[in-house]
């Protein structure tokens, strides 16, 4: 989906933009997620991003503006396949700063990311869902460090190339659902789990 920034509408249009009570948003394009559109339906709950992989390539920073949905709860972030989608990774490059605190629920799709920016998404307070398909992450080794997900519930790990998971304690103290699919090489999962009482 594709929309035109308030930028180059007239001021009528600009008031006809602002969406107050919009809630979804899916599918939207990564050149759009700019600072205007965003600020036309700021009290959006649910963001779907989705594109081909050239269009994640641009240095559009659209990851940053995201803090703009101060209300955002629920996030997912689709790389569709594309000519170039073959083992060329995304240039997404997270930081704690750029994503909406309240947001309880991500889900990446084939976004090629390292397990060390996975580990980022960790610094969210308020994180109760977390869903990584169809190669989100790329790496053998996933290691938590620090804190962990202090507040997530849900993991899903699926068709992903892992093949050791390991975390310190006190990571995921509130877990309570792990769903593992088509992870064929996964070796090793937390030790810890066997000693959870929330698992």
């Amino acid at each position: 989906m594709y929309l035109y920034s308030p930028q180059t509408a007239s001021e009528n249009e600009v008031k006809n933009l602002v969406l107050e009570n919009l809630q979804t948003v899916s599918g939207l394009i990564p050149s759009c997620c700019t600072k205007e559109i965003f600020e036309g339906f700021k009290k959006v709950k649910k963001l779907k991003i989705a594109g081909k992989p050239g269009e994640f390539h641009s240095e559009i920073g659209w990851h940053n503006n995201l803090k703009y949905l101060e209300a955002l709860e629920a996030l997912t972030v689709a790389v569709r396949y594309g000519e170039s989608s073959d083992n060329v990774p995304c240039l997404i490059n997270p930081s704690i700063g750029s994503f909406p605190p309240n947001l309880k629920k991500l889900k990446l799709v084939r976004t090629q990311l390292s397990w060390n920016c996975i580990n980022i998404f960790s610094k969210l307070p308020n994180l109760e869902v977390l869903e990584l398909k169809e190669f989100a992450s790329l790496g053998e080794d996933w290691e938590v460090t620090e804190a962990g997900f202090p507040k997530l519930k849900f993991l899903l790990l699926e068709y992903l190339d892992l093949h050791y998971w390991t975390s310190t304690d006190d990571c995921f103290q509130c877990l309570e659902r792990v769903y593992i699919r088509d992870c064929d090489n996964l070796q090793k999962i937390p030790e810890e789990f066997a000693d959870s009482v929330t698992l």
